[in-house]
């Protein structure tokens, strides 16, 4: 199975919410490279008015994700 990663931007909203392989960057002074499975989904930010991406970490930056969920 090939999984292709795209870069991750504010703008990106998955097509089906789910189980997603993405690429992070910690925030602490390491700066380590991690490559996790997590739960991405859509939710509606009142302040920009229009849905956006949710993606649950914490402590890190996400730079790149995969073009479809995991299955």
């Amino acid at each position: 199975m090939e999984i292709k990663l795209i870069p991750f931007t504010e703008d990106f909203l998955p097509e089906v919410e789910g189980k997603y392989l993405v690429r992070t960057v910690s925030t602490g002074r390491m700066k380590r490279v991690q490559y996790i499975d997590v739960r991405v989904t859509k939710t509606f930010n009142n302040k920009k008015q229009k849905e956006v991406c949710s993606i649950d970490v914490q402590n890190q930056i996400v730079t790149h994700i995969s073009e479809k969920p995991l299955s």
